[in-house]
């Protein structure tokens, strides 16, 4: 071989002229890694029950201190207006005017209220997994075989507003025809949503493995 140029990675032949370009390593693929034992994070509870395990998460954080008094002047302000309206016998334009204050309003306490008190509960007995909300009625109940369930994993929620960016860590599964459903929401933490997708799978015997959009590892 004649002509050999390694910075462009072409070599000549000697013996028939012909130009051939050199072999390259390509990219090594990347090793999966198993995440390692997560500790129990801040605002959650774990308990062994007699046919599987339990995981309790509070919705409270200071956050939803800085709605108690948005909630107090805003419902005061409702509270007075339709106290003079009826009072007065205001006519019914009057009274439907700030219909659509009200239904924020009771939106937003009702929210404030649930986020005091309000705990989601994780269970997975019997190779099930079940999902509610208590005490206050809240969307978001599942309950799900374990034999639907091929993999969890969590993933970061990036939405954008006038205040930029804010991230939502959520919980999401594939089910057994590989379609992805969203479990679990509600101002998860990522420690929380990393460890919620280690004891669930833990609990129903699902091998980890990588899933594209999840948190990296």
């Amino acid at each position: 071989m004649e002509g050999m140029d390694t910075s462009s990675g072409h070599i000549k032949c000697s013996y028939c002229g012909a130009l051939m370009v050199l072999p390259t390593a390509g990219p090594r693929p990347i090793a999966f890694q198993e995440r390692p034992p997560l500790a129990l994070p801040p605002g959650m509870e774990f308990h062994r029950t007699p046919n599987g395990v339990q995981i309790t998460r509070r919705w409270f954080t200071l956050a939803v201190l800085f709605l108690i008094p948005f909630c107090l002047v805003w419902d005061g302000f409702l509270v007075a207006w339709y106290t003079t309206a009826f009072k007065m016998g205001a006519p019914t334009a009057a009274k439907l005017f700030p219909i659509i204050h009200l239904a924020i309003g009771i939106g937003v306490t009702y929210w404030t209220i649930a986020s005091l008190v309000n705990k989601t509960r994780i269970t997975i007995e019997r190779g099930e997994l079940i999902i509610t909300h208590t005490p206050l009625p809240w969307f978001g109940y599942r309950r799900i075989p374990g034999i639907m369930i091929d993999q969890i994993y969590a993933k970061c929620h990036i939405t954008h507003g006038k205040n930029g960016p804010r991230s939502d860590y959520q919980l999401w599964h594939v089910n057994s025809t590989g379609r992805h459903e969203k479990l679990h929401a509600n101002n998860l933490t990522s420690d929380q949503a990393l460890y919620l997708e280690q004891q669930i799978e833990q609990a129903l015997r699902i091998k980890d493995r990588a899933i594209s959009g999840e948190l990296p590892r």
